[in-house]
């Protein structure tokens, strides 16, 4: 056999790199490679079409739409594993006619009847090589936005009142404003969507411009007659354009339970423990809120901020008593409910005392008050230094609000509570002499007594600085 020396081959041609161009309008009359969402009620025409320019055809093109309420899997190569891929959570999901409501576009430059969002585009140019490296030449990937055409938008709100989440009528407030013209008159209509995204089974349009009231520029109050637990506020210009907003008021059944360690073993939970709570609701809401019942901070949880819909929380409580922990739930709108289930720590009662207080009215310490909790009864006393009564009183269903002042009683709140003495008679007359010192007595019968004698008796002295 002959055999040369090596020959060498240089192979040359114009090719650029990948890039493209718009076909569509603009307003201006300039080219575009994207068209948005008219302002019609509901519309779905945005249009994105693009000329490619630059690499060898034939051109492969695929596109995709971030959706990242419904992410897919897709698998991405890597380097160290055995496979060379791995899969990947990604918000991108194909439109090759898989997507609902949206045709296949794989291969189309074009592409007609989108909604708002963003589109990504990924161009590969052809090559018969079996593993093409990704060049400028040969590979162009971005994203093209489709935005709403915002003539008229809902910029606040909507906001309901509390009667509307009891199913009563109220009012509902929102801020519209129509970028085109700020002085056009607005129609408003309420739609009973029946829970579902299918308009087919919306029910009639009930007409609501009688029942609205201008409060300010963009600002509108109006009044519902018969709220739907499902339903939309439909918003309209004469020239045909549309926004809506749903404002669902169907709200699920709050419940937890809760358990410790010692719990688990024993079915008694110590002070100092850490206790944890199970949000077990049913039905929609959007978020929680967790009062341990003992004067701590409320913990506020957004369930779509969990990985299961199912929160977890730990709480400790400091000392032995009857507590009431209350579970509230949310929906979108702001409409609640709420659940109370009591949870006795240690021994099941405290009484706590200080030894002095400033009765000068500045809202700050002006009673003289036994902190309590875990008891069915409890009746407080004050006698001055020779050992006369000057003020008793019985505790009342209810917790003490301290955002009032004087304080009182609320008698929504759990427990029992007591208001305390103020430095004056039980009847409101002034203490005629001055005593050094006051003493007081408690005497109490806990929830969780150990037989039906059981009274619980503290006492003490005190003093009052004025």
């Amino acid at each position: 056999t002959c055999e040369s020396e090596p020959i060498d081959f240089v192979f040359s041609g114009d090719v650029n790199v990948l890039s493209i161009d718009g076909l569509l309008s603009d307003p201006n009359g300039n080219l575009t490679t994207v068209q948005g969402v008219s302002c019609e009620l509901g519309a779905q025409d945005g249009r994105i079409s693009i000329d490619i320019i630059g690499g060898q055809e034939p051109y492969n093109i695929s596109w995709e739409i971030f959706d990242a309420s419904n992410p897919v899997l897709t698998p991405v190569s890597v380097s160290n594993t055995l496979s060379g891929t791995t899969n990947q959570v990604s918000p991108w999901r194909p439109l090759d006619g898989s997507y609902p409501g949206l045709d296949n576009f794989d291969g189309f430059s074009t592409l007609n009847g989108l909604p708002a969002g963003l589109y990504r585009y990924t161009i590969r140019s052809g090559s018969t090589c079996p593993n093409p490296i990704d060049t400028p030449f040969n590979y162009l990937r971005d994203v093209i936005s489709v935005d709403d055409d915002n003539t008229l938008v809902i910029s606040d709100g909507p906001y309901v009142d509390s009667k509307l989440c009891e199913g009563l009528p109220g009012l509902l407030i929102l801020d519209a404003v129509n970028n085109s013209d700020s002085s056009a008159p607005l129609n408003f209509f309420y739609i009973d969507t029946n829970g579902t995204e299918d308009i087919g089974d919306d029910g009639q349009p009930v007409p609501l411009n009688g029942n609205t009231t201008k409060l300010d520029e963009d600002t509108y109050q109006i009044l519902i007659d018969t709220p739907f637990e499902y339903g939309k506020i439909v918003i309209t210009t004469d020239e045909g354009c549309g926004v809506e907003a749903e404002f669902n008021l169907a709200l699920g059944d709050p419940y937890f339970s809760y358990t410790s360690p010692s719990f688990e073993q024993a079915n008694e939970i110590p002070a100092r423990e850490i206790v944890t709570f199970i949000d077990e609701s049913e039905g929609e809401f959007s978020s929680l809120e967790w009062r341990f019942g003992d004067n701590s901070e409320p913990l506020v949880v957004n369930v779509s901020g969990t990985t299961s819909g199912v929160t977890q929380v730990n709480h400790v409580y400091g000392n032995s008593g009857t507590y009431y922990p209350t579970l509230t739930i949310y929906n979108e709108i702001g409409c609640s409910t709420r659940v109370t289930n009591p949870i006795i720590i240690g021994r099941g009662y405290s009484i706590y005392t200080p030894n002095v207080f400033t009765p000068n009215n500045d809202c700050l310490n002006d009673f003289f008050r036994p902190l309590f909790t875990g008891f069915e009864s409890l009746t407080f006393n004050v006698y001055d230094n020779r050992g006369n009564l000057i003020y008793t009183e019985e505790a009342q269903d209810g917790s003490i609000n301290r955002g009032d002042c004087p304080n009182t009683i609320d008698p929504q709140g759990n427990g029992k509570s007591i208001i305390g003495w103020n430095g004056t008679r039980t009847d409101g007359s002034n203490i005629d002499s001055f005593s050094p010192f006051y003493t007081y007595s408690i005497f109490g019968v806990p929830l969780n007594r150990v037989n039906d004698e059981q009274v619980i008796e503290r006492s003490g002295i005190f003093t009052v600085l004025k």
